[in-house]
């Protein structure tokens, strides 16, 4: 259970219904992982904390860890952002859209990326 008002959980609803995905973007080719690479890269030249999971059966043993959990949160002056990557045909698993959604209603930026080309689009103009 959670502790949101009504106006939050009625926030999170609506979105919930308006999910929609990013399938038809240009993905990179390859690996989710490389984009991962070059996002954490990207991360440590501005400065800016970066935690990213690799993919790995030794993390689901970590206290606290949650399936779903995006796999690039970034701490920017004033704001946190979750990056979930998938590859060109990947779909968001069922606990990471409910993650996604839950994110979104506590008013956090969440963002669901295929390219490196995407996620700087995303960050243009941010500090």
């Amino acid at each position: 259970m959670n502790n949101w008002s009504e106006l939050e959980y009625e926030k999170f609803q609506a979105r919930k219904q308006d999910w929609g995905d990013n399938t038809g973007v240009e993905a990179d080719p390859g690996l989710e992982s490389v984009l991962q690479g070059k996002i954490v890269d990207w991360a440590k030249e501005r400065g800016y904390p970066c935690l990213s999971f690799w993919k790995s059966k030794r993390l689901k043993r970590l206290p606290g860890y949650r399936a779903g959990w995006p796999d690039i949160t970034l701490a920017l002056k004033g704001k946190v952002l979750f990056f979930e990557l998938k590859s060109a045909s990947g779909p968001l698993r069922a606990k990471q859209r409910e993650l996604s959604m839950q994110l979104l209603a506590l008013g956090h930026e969440w963002y669901q990326c295929r390219s490196y080309k995407q996620f700087l689009e995303i960050m243009k103009g941010r500090k």
